[in-house]
């Protein structure tokens, strides 16, 4: 029982008793976070709320935990003052001398002094573990408060933000409304143009028409005398073949006249 008593002492000292785990507000718990630790985004309201209402339920749930650990440490307190009640009842008591052969009865005794020591130790510590966990339940409560001051914060933007939506949906119902008419309004003008566009185009292709039909007829009357000119210039192709042709004759003629009138004259100047 001694060594029983000792053991909790000492995980007493670490946060522990009897069994119980001591809890404790800090972030190697890895249940809690404070929301000035996090970093709070207002890009997507409805997620920051779910976050919000998360982290409510969890110190919710931690001060329930924390209130049962005070209650157990109170009823334990409150036992250990009745121990050292008992102890300073007994130490008032007279000092009755025991036989030498109660040995067993002196170590049972010296036992138990030593057990109550502990259990007082003990009382002190829990005492000393109570008061940080009031001080702990104290911080939680504000952070309590804090995070419930935060929710509200994000349910009124929340609110605030579909406010803004809905009204940018009646904007936009309200300028599909009005795209809508001046589309009509537009396409109506283009078919009017069109309309004219297309009896102005059917005119001006009556008057190409014509012009094609102009140009055409001026096209084969130019073709028929461009048949006529190449014939005459056939014609006068062969004709110039039969001039040369005859001048070259007339060439050869004139030189054999040259050469004999070259003899005469050379005979002629010998007889001389």
């Amino acid at each position: 029982m001694f060594q029983q008593v000792n053991e909790s002492s000492n995980q007493g000292e670490r946060g522990e008793c009897f069994g119980i785990r001591l809890l404790r507000a800090t972030p190697e718990n890895g249940c809690l976070e404070t929301p000035r630790n996090r970093e709070t985004s207002t890009a997507n309201p409805r997620d920051f709320q779910a976050q919000i209402i998360t982290m409510e339920r969890l110190y919710k749930g931690k001060i329930a935990r924390l209130d049962e650990e005070i209650k157990f440490l109170r009823t334990t307190n409150r036992i250990q003052n009745e121990v050292e009640i008992h102890q300073a009842i007994s130490k008032s008591l007279p000092n009755i001398p025991l036989p030498n052969d109660t040995q067993v009865s002196q170590i049972a005794v010296a036992q138990l002094e030593r057990e109550q020591i502990d259990l007082i130790r003990l009382a002190l510590h829990l005492r000393n573990q109570v008061k940080s966990l009031s001080k702990e339940n104290a911080e939680l409560a504000s952070k309590l408060v804090e995070c419930i001051e935060i929710s509200e914060k994000s349910k009124q933007q929340v609110t605030s933000a579909e406010l803004a939506r809905d009204a940018a949906l009646e904007e936009a119902e309200l300028a599909k409304v009005r795209f809508t008419e001046a589309l009509r309004d537009h396409e109506a003008k283009q078919r009017e143009v069109l309309k004219k566009a297309l009896n102005q185009s059917d005119t001006r292709l009556e008057v190409i028409k014509a012009a094609l039909l102009l140009a055409e007829k001026n096209a084969a009357e130019a073709s028929a005398k461009i048949d006529h000119l190449e014939e005459k210039l056939a014609e006068i192709t062969m004709k110039l073949h039969k001039v040369e042709e005859e001048n070259k004759v007339l060439k050869g003629v004139n030189a054999k006249l040259e050469e004999e009138s070259k003899e005469r004259v050379a005979a002629a100047s010998l007889k001389s």
